[in-house]
């Protein structure tokens, strides 16, 4: 994976898990992702890869569900920052340094894979669906969450402004002090992010559907769902936030952790 992107989520590091900390002491937020969490892993159970944790997000709502959970990043800073966040909210999670696009896990590893925000962040979104399906056993669920940053539907002058008039209002300074990175990854890159130009979630279902997985399923409006109001308006109105669902088939079914009726 590029180094440069590396270097520039590590010098986020500190400030994005403040972040993480507000959401995490929100009751409300932690319920309204703990019910999104609920409902994509319905019958799921074992063990659970947050790939691309950051400092912890995804890794820590899941661990509250009841899997055994491991977090992976590419950063070092986010992974010592995600290790601090687990032992403050008293969480057993393994933590892990790896690149998503050839991660040091073995074949069938997870029953369950979750990320938040990554895919969209990777040079080659491809190779890390590719190795998602590697690392999962028959019949295991990846659900992962991104957005659209550019050119959503209510990224208009008219959508920007009430997002404007919104934030002045809020009282979340942690969102207030968080400011979205996709321009500035891209320029460190050396070029254009593939998730800048492409056609979300279509572009996702092709790339899982071209790796092998099956039962694709899209939520949409994943923002709306789990931030207050006037935070919604505020900080992710512009943004098409959602949550992809999807299953590698099942060798048998006695071997699936992730059973359906």
């Amino acid at each position: 994976m590029d180094e440069a992107i590396r270097d520039h989520w590590s010098g986020r590091a500190e400030g994005y898990s403040r972040l993480v900390r507000s959401r995490q002491d929100s009751e409300r937020e932690k319920s309204a992702w703990a019910r999104l969490y609920s409902e994509a892993l319905e019958g799921c159970s074992g063990k659970a890869l947050d790939c691309g944790c950051g400092p912890g997000t995804a890794a820590m709502r899941v661990r509250a569900l009841g899997f055994e959970v491991t977090g992976m990043d590419f950063s070092e800073s986010m992974i010592d920052e995600a290790r601090a966040n687990a032992e403050h909210y008293g969480m057993d999670i393994g933590f892990v340094q790896g690149d998503a696009e050839d991660m040091p896990f073995p074949d069938g590893s997870f029953d369950v894979i979750v990320s938040q925000y990554m895919l969209w962040t990777v040079p080659h979104p491809d190779k890390v669906i590719e190795e998602w399906f590697r690392v999962l056993r028959p019949g295991g669920r990846v659900a992962y969450v991104d957005g659209v940053w550019s050119g959503g539907r209510h990224d208009t002058a008219y959508g920007r402004a009430v997002m404007k008039a919104c934030r002045a209002l809020s009282r979340n300074e942690a969102m207030k002090n968080s400011v979205s990175s996709s321009v500035t990854v891209s320029r460190i890159s050396g070029e254009s992010l593939w998730s800048l130009k492409a056609d979300h979630p279509a572009d996702d279902l092709r790339m899982l559907e071209a790796a092998g997985f099956v039962g694709m399923k899209v939520i949409d409006d994943v923002a709306r769902r789990v931030n207050s109001k006037i935070d919604y308006y505020a900080f992710t109105y512009k943004d098409d936030y959602f949550m992809i669902i999807a299953e590698k088939p099942r060798m048998a079914r006695s071997q699936s952790t992730c059973g359906r009726p």
